[in-house]
């Protein structure tokens, strides 16, 4: 029985009433007492920077709107009237500018990083560059209709209510000409100019500031602007269009080329519009930074405000890198392309760029392959195979260092056979020197043997590779360069010091090293050899053994054999053999072919010996004749024993998979057997050769021969489905092609079903190396049965909680949706019937958003522009679904007012425009004439009301692009 449990007499805590009221702890304080916010700090410095800030602070006091000339000219004892008046306050507000700088520089800090202008006087700082550039440069370009819209530029506070800024442009003064009119307008911008000029030119927090808010944006179009405007003097244009180049070089490229396209997409006359686009179109060229290219990729990718990133993105870049100039000579041109994609390709931490730099790279390796060996590939082959050997150090640690995060590059991403090849074909035997070189000095040598073994599993040529690559087993650099270890503990390349002490080595120790060494190579070989497939492992060992035993006419050597070189072979095939035993027995195709051939040379050197002895028989008594005919007798029976011993060992292992080719192989083996049988004067070896001629009848009449075509594709299958499962990234993309070269060829040995959810599980892979081969994958499995997979991918894509669906997350549907999108694009004018109709509808799905609630707006708009491509496409295609896009978009524009669905907005903008650009393009499909007036109403009311400024924008360019066509029909 259970103890019991005792009651001890403890105090008790009284029970406490949850509803009671807890006693308050915060110190109560008066009105007076309290703060009103941050306008005013506590504390005040005394400093020259301070006092000026409390005087600027007096002088811009107010909403910005309200701070007109008056206002400030007022504040600021300007009693001129006009233009002077204008030119003076800018002038005025200016020199404070460079105070604030001057000032700054003058305050001293213990941090260096410390910014030297308070948090409150930033604001008051940013308060008078917008008055200055309000009332100066906008005021003066205004009337040429140049520069950023100024509602473009107040996307932050636009949503609220406040007063719109009204500009007041600097009006035209009377003249004989344009020059003169426009004199104002001109001195206001050279004050600008100069006094921006100034700022810029002192390394300063001012700087700093200018660069990143306000200030700098407005310089470069002062500068364009004095550069192109036609009605400014000669002098003025040629002089500020020669310093353009530096206003240039002050930003960072990416901000530079933002700015660019900024003002290319504002309004602006053509003179101006032309010069932007002129210097828009070199910046990836000529940058001043010269990293143009890694701008061009993250300002069309998005790098620095996107997560996922489309293959469209990607062919833009291309198509911009790859529409060269006419200004620019070729030459020049891609010298400047390469050396920046080299250098980027060096970073292996940015994948994204890799990828995209390799794609354009693909498309220009199709167009033009010498443009890519001359001025890409060039420049890392001269690294692995230096030419120049006037220096001690050829190669430094840091330019090898970089060439093999090249190669690794390169190697992580999907490029093409060929152009892989070309790649690493001239240094693949450097490559094996640097990799033995890494496991002799006990380095990392992983990423080399990453690099080796990705080149390798892409390769059709594998074996022949590898064949190289024995032939070379020992070597040991270049001709004049050998690679050792720098100042910093990292593998350089030095020139190759002429063989002093050589000499005074003994014979015994070279004969030890050279055998050392041998050993090293051949577990080198093995270890880079461990993850191939069977076949290629037994074609390389083929062809080695062949060599080795001269049975290849290609390889017999007159004369003597090199003892090092048979020794060479000899140590590699029993290192291969020792390793790979059970792989090289499993396809018995070469091994056969090898038997064969040996046991043929035998037959026809039996022929010589016969002829050879029938002339010996008039020679009697040659002693040494006969020495060496017997030593030829027994070395032949042992070549025909070990041939045979070989074959058994096939057949035993082997039998249950032989195909075609072998039993015709083997056929023909019998016969050779049987000639060989007649030739021997072995008894033993004669039994021996009968009865495996027997054994071999037994195997061909036992045995059906299996498809070659279906054994190849199920080896394809298999290796496929291992790469898949492979940690490294290369392995998997190539794995994605095996299967999609298996779905392009309609194997039997895969089913439908199977690959597609191979490539569904891929989509959500992380790596865009992956997912992007799965998108091609799923394009091939659309041609090979476009109903069925479209379906599915439909069911994938709108439907998750369906069955086949389940589980699906945001980032495959969205994956999803581009393989419809480039499916909707690739079909064109055929894209009609059940499946556009299919399509269209699982987009309406999610854009109503009634059945799926918590659908992401990314997801709707996605929907939206698959849509949207739907009815550019082919309208035709989904005509009895045109009302419901037309409504699921007015919906949104008129049931989706708030902030936060002001992309959704934008989308169904683009969706209208889609069907107006759609039905417009074909006579066969009018715009639906009940929704004409209806869109008419809500792009005007959108273009004038809309809370953010983009969608406005957009709804204005729609109604624009209409407008057109209505002039179009009219004149018509």
């Amino acid at each position: 029985m259970p103890p019991k449990i005792e009651d001890l007499s403890a105090p008790r805590r009284p029970r406490s009433n949850p509803f009671e009221e807890k006693p308050k702890k915060t110190v109560r304080r008066t009105s007076e007492e309290v703060k009103k916010g941050l306008n005013e700090p506590q504390f005040k410095g005394n400093t020259k920077l301070d006092h000026l800030f409390i005087k600027l602070e007096t002088i811009v006091d107010g909403p910005l709107e309200t701070l007109d000339i008056d206002t400030l000219s007022q504040r600021l004892d300007i009693a001129s009237q006009g233009f002077d008046k204008r030119y003076q306050v800018i002038e005025q507000l200016l020199s404070y500018l460079h105070q604030v700088q001057t000032y700054s520089e003058e305050v001293q800090h213990e941090d260096k990083l410390l910014i030297k202008i308070s948090l409150h006087d930033i604001k008051t700082f940013s308060k008078l560059v917008n008055v200055i550039v309000i009332h100066g440069a906008y005021s003066a370009l205004s009337p040429f209709k140049i520069g950023i819209p100024i509602e473009k530029r107040q996307l932050r506070s636009f949503h609220t209510s406040k007063k719109p800024l009204n500009i007041e442009p600097v009006a035209p003064q009377p003249g004989v000409s344009y020059t003169e009119s426009f004199t104002p307008n001109e001195k206001l911008l050279v004050l600008l100019y100069e006094g921006f000029s100034k700022l810029f030119s002192v390394d300063s927090d001012v700087k700093d500031l200018l660069l990143k808010g306000t200030g700098y944006s407005d310089f470069l179009t002062i500068s364009a602007a004095l550069s192109t405007i036609p009605y400014f003097s000669t002098s003025t244009r040629q002089k500020y269009s020669n310093q353009h180049v530096r206003v240039a070089t002050i930003p960072e490229t990416y901000e530079l080329m933002q700015t660019y396209s900024l003002l290319a997409a504002s309004p602006s006359p053509s003179y101006f519009k032309q010069f932007i686009m002129s210097q828009l179109q070199l910046l990836h060229y000529n940058a001043p930074r010269k990293d143009g290219l890694l701008a061009l990729i993250e300002l069309v990718c998005g790098l620095r405000d996107k997560e996922n990133i489309s293959t469209e993105a990607f062919d833009h870049v291309a198509r911009v890198v790859l529409s060269k100039p006419k200004s620019v000579a070729t030459g020049a041109y891609f010298d400047s392309i390469s050396e920046q994609a080299y250098n980027l390709l060096v970073n292996i931490n940015r994948p994204i760029v890799a990828n995209c730099i390799c794609h354009f790279m693909e498309l220009l390796w199709h167009k033009n392959q010498l443009v890519l060996n001359d001025f890409f590939l060039k420049k890392f082959w001269s690294c692995f195979n230096p030419t120049d050997a006037n220096s001690d150090i050829i190669v430094t640690e840091a330019s090898l260092n970089n060439n093999i995060n090249v190669l690794l590059s390169l190697t992580k991403n999907g490029l093409p056979k060929d152009f892989m090849m070309a790649v690493f074909s001239p240094i693949l035997i450097q490559l094996w020197s640097y990799f033995k070189f890494l496991r002799r000095n006990q380095q990392p040598e992983a990423v080399v043997k990453a690099i080796l073994r990705s080149f390798l599993l892409l390769s059709d040529s594998t074996s022949n590779f590898l064949t190289d690559i024995a032939k070379n087993l020992t070597v040991e650099g270049g001709e004049f360069w050998t690679f050792s270890m720098g100042p910093n503990q990292l593998p350089q390349i030095e020139r190759k010091l002429g063989g002093l002490g050589e000499a005074s080595v003994s014979s015994d120790k070279r004969i030890n090293a050279f055998l050392g060494e041998l050993d090293e190579s051949c577990a080198a070989f093995v270890e880079l050899c461990e993850d191939l497939d069977e076949s290629v492992i037994q074609t390389m060992f083929l062809a080695i053994l062949k060599r080795w035993l001269k049975t290849d006419s290609s390889q017999r050597i007159d004369g003597d054999e090199d003892p090092f070189f048979v020794l060479v072979g000899l140590r590699l095939l029993e290192s291969i053999g020792n390793k790979f035993k059970e792989k090289l027995a499993k396809t018995p195709y070469g091994m056969l072919e090898l038997v064969y051939n040996v046991l043929l040379a035998e037959t026809k050197s039996e022929k010589v010996a016969n002829s050879n002895l029938s002339g010996v028989a008039t020679n009697e008594g040659d002693s040494d004749d006969e020495d060496e005919e017997l030593e030829e007798t027994q070395s032949s029976a042992h070549t025909i024993s070990v041939a045979l011993e070989l074959a058994s060992a096939i057949l035993s292992e082997s039998t249950l998979s032989l195909d075609e080719k072998c039993t015709d192989l083997l056929r023909s083996l019998v016969s050779v057997l049987e000639k060989v049988q007649k030739t021997v004067t072995d008894d033993q070896l004669k039994l021996t050769i009968g009865s495996f001629s027997e054994r071999i009848r037994d195997v061909l009449e036992g045995d059906k021969p299996m498809s070659s075509a279906e054994e190849v594709q199920k080896q394809t299958l298999k290796k496929a489905i291992i790469s898949l499962n492979d940690p490294l990234v290369p392995v998997r993309a190539h794995g994605l092609y095996l299967l999609r070269t298996l779905v392009e060829e309609k194997s039997e040995v895969i089913t439908l079903e199977f690959v597609l959810d191979l490539h569904l599980n891929q989509l959500k892979d992380s790596d865009p190396f992956v997912y992007l081969n799965a998108i091609k994958g799923l394009e091939s499995l659309i041609n090979w049965d476009e109903k069925d997979v479209v379906n599915i991918l439909t069911r994938v894509y709108a439907y998750p909680d369906h069955e086949n669906s389940e589980g699906s997350d945001l980032d495959e549907r969205l994956k999803v949706g581009e393989v419809l999108l480039r499916y909707i694009q690739g079909k064109g004018a055929a894209f009609s019937g059940y499946l556009a109709e299919k399509v269209a509808d699982a987009t309406l799905h999610l854009i109503r958003r009634s059945d799926e609630k918590s659908v992401d707006s990314r997801l709707r708009m996605s929907a939206m522009s698959l849509l949207g491509v739907c009815c550019k496409t082919n309208p035709l295609g989904i005509l009895n679904r045109l009302d419901n896009a037309l409504d699921c978009a007015i919906g949104i524009l008129q049931l989706e007012t708030d902030v936060d669905s002001s992309v959704m907005r934008r989308a169904a903008v683009v969706l209208i425009n889609d069907l107006v650009e759609g039905t417009s393009l074909t006579d066969k499909v009018p715009f639906p004439p009940d929704y004409k007036r209806r869109v008419w109403d809500i792009l005007t009311y959108i273009s004038s009301t809309d809370k953010d400024i983009l969608t406005r924008e957009q709804a204005s360019i729609v109604l624009d692009y209409i407008k057109e066509l209505l002039d179009i029909s009219l004149a018509e």
